[in-house]
C-alpha cells in the first residue's frame, strides 16, 4: 500500500565506465627528453561529474613507466600527462586506470625513439663553394642506437 517499502528480487548494479584511449598527442617522444602527451579517449570522469583517474602508465616488461602531471579536463580529455627520459627505444600501451581499478589498452601506442643526433663542431669549420672538401662531423647519436658504422 501507500507508504510501505518492500524488498524486490531485482537487483541494479552501478558500475564505473572502463576507461578507453583512442589517441595520443603527440604519440611520440625521444629517450632522452620530457614528453607532455594529451590522451582522448572515453570514461575519464567515469560517469562522475569528476575526474576519476588514478593513475597512467606505460605498458612495460616486467615494470611500468608511470606518467605524472596530468588533469583529467573531461570524460574525453586527459592533459599534460608527462612521459619521462629514460624509457627504452619502443612502442607502448599507455593504461589509464580509474577508481574502480579498470585499465585500458590504447588503440594507438606511444613510441619512444632514440635521441636526435648532437653535432658538436665540423673540420674543416668552412670550405670553398667552388672546390669540394672532405669534412670530418663530430658529435654523438648519429647511429641511432641502431650500433652501425
Amino acid at each position: 500500500g501507500a507508504g510501505s517499502n518492500t524488498t524486490s528480487a531485482q537487483t541494479f548494479a552501478v558500475t564505473t565506465s572502463v576507461p578507453a584511449v583512442t589517441n595520443l598527442s603527440p604519440s611520440t617522444g625521444a629517450t632522452n627528453a620530457y614528453t607532455t602527451i594529451g590522451i582522448m579517449g572515453s570514461g575519464f570522469f567515469a560517469g562522475n561529474s569528476s575526474p576519476n583517474v588514478l593513475n597512467i602508465v606505460m605498458s612495460t616488461t616486467p615494470t611500468a613507466t608511470t606518467l605524472t602531471g596530468y588533469s583529467a579536463l573531461s570524460d574525453t580529455y586527459i592533459s599534460g600527462a608527462v612521459v619521462p627520459p629514460g624509457a627504452a627505444v619502443g612502442a607502448y600501451n599507455v593504461l589509464v586506470t580509474n577508481a574502480a581499478g579498470a585499465n585500458s589498452v590504447c588503440s594507438v601506442q606511444f613510441t619512444v625513439t632514440s635521441a636526435p643526433p648532437t653535432v658538436s663542431y665540423s673540420i674543416p669549420a668552412s670550405g670553398q663553394s667552388t672546390f669540394p672538401t672532405t669534412v670530418s662531423i663530430i658529435g654523438t647519436g648519429f647511429f641511432g642506437g641502431t650500433g652501425g658504422k
